[in-house]
């Protein structure tokens, strides 16, 4: 794996590869995917609602697991008709 996504829904539920993940899962196979790639990379792509805090609260997660690249990926609102 050279990235590892972790998806956020509104209700700030996480996805790890389209499966609901608790926090202390996402810590552990970030882990095992830092330990698999040192130079593993994470993505997070929380929808507009989700709050800066628990945003803030994954990629500290990310940080202990030993994945040091974060990036942020942003779903484009529709264009109003």
């Amino acid at each position: 794996m050279v990235f590892f996504a972790v998806d956020v829904s509104a209700d700030g539920k996480a996805h790890v590869e389209e499966r609901e993940v608790s926090d202390e899962e996402i810590a552990t196979l970030a882990s095992a995917a830092a330990a698999t790639n040192p130079a593993i990379r994470a993505t997070i792509r929380a929808e507009s609602a989700v709050t800066h805090g628990r945003v803030m609260a994954i990629v500290d997660l990310l940080k202990t697991a030993g994945i040091n690249k974060v990036a942020f990926a942003a779903t484009p609102k529709a264009a109003a008709p």
